[in-house]
């Protein structure tokens, strides 16, 4: 009981966010195995204001790199779940040969390859199916209560990971997300504008919308505008 006890506590995990930080080291595959177990998956960090983010948030308390989702397939760089686009410049130790995934260092704000086998602390992301349907701002509540707010799509990664959450949960109809149309213009709640290149396979019918209209996003991936006041399930991070 003590060693299960033990476990528990040295893989609870530091809570960023949709971001979770395990202090205690794993070989990149079983760190994997455990983010999809017990969150979503190794998460991906896919811009420089992510970067800067988490920089911010683990200061003081990360000072070592960890392991994220991006790793070496054989002729090049894919993240967990799939996606080989934004991958960042400038990866230290490349050696394109041997098994090999990428960690990153919040403090130093650096990238640098490891060989998989290495035991690593990593980063997972943490997606979370809302359990109920509920309108959208009743939705955002909630999320907003027990995580830290609707998801929000500013990469193809993250886009990538909503889907397979998604499919995991095998949720049949459209969620909501962290979109909504406010002052003329759709904006995550995060403030991030929306920027339709990031989603190149998603909908248009929701440029034009009438007032009261939330963003939601369906089974086959593509963004629509809808009813704020319609009960949907919905996707907190």
């Amino acid at each position: 009981m003590e060693t299960v006890l033990h476990f528990l506590t040295a893989f609870a995990g530091l809570h960023f966010g949709k971001y979770v930080y395990i202090s205690n080291g794993l070989p990149w595959k079983q760190a994997q195995n455990f983010c999809r177990i017990h969150f979503t998956d190794l998460s991906p960090i896919t811009s420089l204001s992510e970067e800067d983010l988490l920089k911010n948030v683990t200061a003081g308390i990360v000072r070592g790199r960890f392991w994220t989702g991006l790793h070496w397939n054989k002729t090049h760089w894919k993240w967990s779940g799939g996606y080989t686009g934004n991958i960042p410049a400038g990866i230290v130790g490349v050696h394109h040969s041997g098994k090999q995934s990428a960690t990153f260092n919040p403090y130093l704000k650096v990238w640098s390859a490891e060989n998989t086998r290495t035991e690593l602390p990593f980063l997972c992301i943490n997606l979370v199916n809302g359990e109920m349907r509920k309108s959208w701002e009743e939705a955002l509540e909630s999320c907003r209560q027990n995580h830290t707010s609707l998801t929000t799509l500013t990469s193809e990664a993250e886009f990538v990971q909503v889907k397979r959450k998604i499919r995991q949960d095998h949720i049949t109809d459209r969620v909501w997300i962290g979109l909504r149309f406010l002052r003329n213009r759709w904006m995550w709640m995060s403030r991030d504008p929306l920027v339709y290149q990031t989603h190149p396979e998603a909908s248009q019918d929701h440029q034009c919308p009438a007032t009261g209209r939330c963003g939601a996003l369906n089974k086959q991936g593509l963004l629509e505008n809808w009813d704020c006041q319609d009960k949907l399930n919905f996707i907190c991070s």
